[in-house]
Parts: structure tokens; C-alpha cells; sequence
């Protein structure tokens, strides 16, 4: 029984380790889209960026909200009457 519960401790050790090493780059750098880069794949003609503190594929034609204008224009988009343009 001992055995069990020193792996299980260890075990959750080695996750906390983990998770808290991969979470620390992310949380160190916050200089921009060069910084983070999004885990995403997006189709043809998207651009992964980091909008609102969220993932997203920026699409030229796409709604967008006029707000977030400095995160758009970040990747090389503008937020025209409620649409996304490259710009």
C-alpha cells in the first residue's frame, strides 16, 4: 500500500512539474504574436493569432468586433463595418 501511494504521489509531483513547465513560457513572454505562438492549424488563407486572450483564425471577411482593433492590426488585419480586412 505504501508503494501505491508514494507513485501516486510522485506521479502527481511529476504532473504539476509538467504542466507548470509548460505553462511558464506563456506566461513569461507577453511581447506579442512573435511571443506566443497559437497551437492552431487554420484551412487555407487563415491566420492563427492570439485575439482576446483566445485563439482564433483570422479570415479576411470574417466578423469581427471594432474593439479589438489593436489585436487585428497586430496580424495584419483591419476591422471594417464589422468585417475583417488584410490591411
Amino acid at each position: 500500500m505504501r508503494l501505491l501511494v508514494r507513485l501516486s504521489a510522485t506521479g502527481l509531483v511529476a504532473l504539476l512539474c509538467l504542466g507548470a513547465a509548460t505553462a511558464a513560457p506563456a506566461a513569461v513572454s507577453g511581447a506579442g504574436p512573435s511571443a506566443v505562438t497559437p497551437a492552431r492549424t487554420c484551412g487555407p488563407g487563415g491566420t492563427p493569432a492570439l485575439i482576446a486572450k483566445r485563439v482564433r483564425c483570422l479570415h479576411t471577411g470574417a466578423a469581427c468586433d471594432r474593439t479589438l482593433e489593436t489585436d487585428y492590426r497586430r496580424y495584419g488585419f483591419t476591422c471594417v463595418a464589422r468585417r475583417l480586412r488584410r490591411g
